[in-house]
């Protein structure tokens, strides 16, 4: 009930606020398409303003990293423009506003937001700014700043959780062709200061971070994908996975995935193989396997999901696959989700997660959410904790959505042998409306 009651007081205060600036900015892209139909050129001009407003409350958290946490907002707001020149060139800017506030906001506990770097953009920054040049036959290269999301996102994905977003300066070629895709991409990743200075390293620092991705589908197979990475590190002064400042470090990454659909049944796998090349880590594998049941407007699904003790998973989702608290990090961990979501109706829907977390090795610690920490100790116990997510998501109107959660964490013996926290709550709530 207190949650509701923020989610309605928030509403009231903003909602008459939310509707005017929607009504302002439905009247801006009128006129934008007005004047792009009454233009006898033949280039097109699209622009897609989106708003997010966020509040998120969390307790007695038995994590390390996480204790101070407890009230914070975030404010997001994007605007994607994209300029057609002609049917070859298209050219995309996003600049945006992202800002988190509050009492524990995550800038404030040390987390992977809000450095001047390609990779955690300031304030005020500019997400996406890059050219798209396509050939015929299915061949593009587009060069820039670009967010990039392959297969489920498992070693490459733009999180939507996260305020600030995720983008690469890179170079990619794309090939598609009827049920195959190829993609070939380099980038380059400025490492941003530990300090909190709001300043990037010396371009001799930067990460080298390349991949090849193939996908390919065929009748019952939905998605048969292999790709491989490198990820070259020439020292910086982060402290990224735990490696320590000033450490030159270069992975190999081989991965393949595949997704089988078959009325109402869908299985979903994934295996992944690292090979790191430095003194403090060697080879690591990653299994992820969820088979699915979909019957009429409800879906039943059970995952799987193994990270050994030197697993690293650069840029992913990581709320996405371990819960929406962010406790427990994707490195020797062994977690099992059971999921319910229904749609309800046109405009509303519901899921609940029921997860389940472990060590997957004894002879290893746990790892924070982040993968910088390791805490606890190895004889103790493998159990790290249960956790339940309930979320609910509403359409109020055309481009305008409402999203909810509640999730309650109960620490196994081996978090609680730390802190001596025995559970945890975390509220949030979400609206935001995107025009396209």
């Amino acid at each position: 009930m207190r949650y509701l009651a923020l989610v309605l007081l928030s509403l009231s205060v903003y909602g008459k606020e939310v509707s005017e600036l929607q009504k302002q900015l439905n009247q801006l892209q009128e006129k934008v398409i007005l004047i792009s139909k009454n233009n006898n050129t033949n280039y097109n001009f699209e622009m897609s303003p989106s708003f997010r407003l966020r509040f998120q409350h969390r307790t007695n958290t038995p994590s390390p990293n996480r204790n101070k946490l407890s009230n914070f907002y975030d404010l997001q707001f994007r605007t994607q423009m994209k300029y057609k020149i002609d049917e070859k060139i298209k050219l995309i800017f996003t600049p945006q506003l992202s800002k988190n506030f509050g009492d524990g906001s995550p800038n404030d506990a040390g987390l992977d937001e809000g450095e001047n770097s390609s990779m955690n953009l300031a304030d005020i920054g500019v997400l996406e700014a890059n050219i798209t040049y396509r050939f015929k036959d299915g061949h593009s290269f587009k060069l820039g700043r670009q967010t990039m999301k392959f297969g489920d996102g498992l070693i490459v994905n733009n999180p939507k959780y996260n305020n600030y977003g995720r983008a690469f300066d890179s170079i990619r070629y794309d090939y598609k062709r009827s049920e195959q895709t190829l993609t070939l991409f380099t980038s380059k990743i400025s490492d941003g200061d530990s300090d909190k200075n709001l300043k990037t390293v010396s371009s001799s620092n930067d990460i080298d971070f390349s991949g090849v991705y193939y996908s390919r589908s065929h009748q019952l197979i939905k998605a048969l994908d292999f790709y491989t990475y490198l990820y070259n590190d020439q020292g910086s002064n982060s402290n990224l996975y735990g490696k320590g400042s000033n450490s030159k470090e270069k992975s190999n990454i081989y991965g393949a995935r595949l997704i089988l659909e078959q009325v109402g049944l869908n299985l979903r796998s994934e295996i992944v193989y690292q090979n790191h090349n430095n003194a403090l880590s060697s080879g690591s594998y990653l299994g992820l396997l969820e088979p699915s049941l979909k019957i009429k407007k409800s879906v039943y699904s059970l995952e799987l999901l193994y990270a050994g003790k030197n697993y690293r998973p650069f840029f992913t989702s990581r709320h996405k696959y371990l819960g929406a608290m962010d406790i427990i990090g994707m490195r020797n961990i062994f977690s099992k989700r059971l999921r319910y979501q229904r749609k309800v109706n046109s405009k509303s829907s519901i899921r609940i997660d029921l997860l389940h977390f472990r060590r997957a090795h004894v002879s290893e610690q746990a790892f924070n959410n982040i993968i910088t920490k390791r805490f606890g100790n190895t004889d103790s116990s493998r159990n790290l904790g249960h956790e339940i997510d309930l979320t609910f998501k509403r359409n109020l109107e055309k481009g305008l959505t409402l999203k909810m959660g509640y999730s309650y964490f109960n620490a196994g013996d081996y978090l609680e042998n730390i802190n001596k926290k025995d559970y945890s709550h975390y509220g949030w709530f979400a609206i935001s409306f995107k025009l396209k």
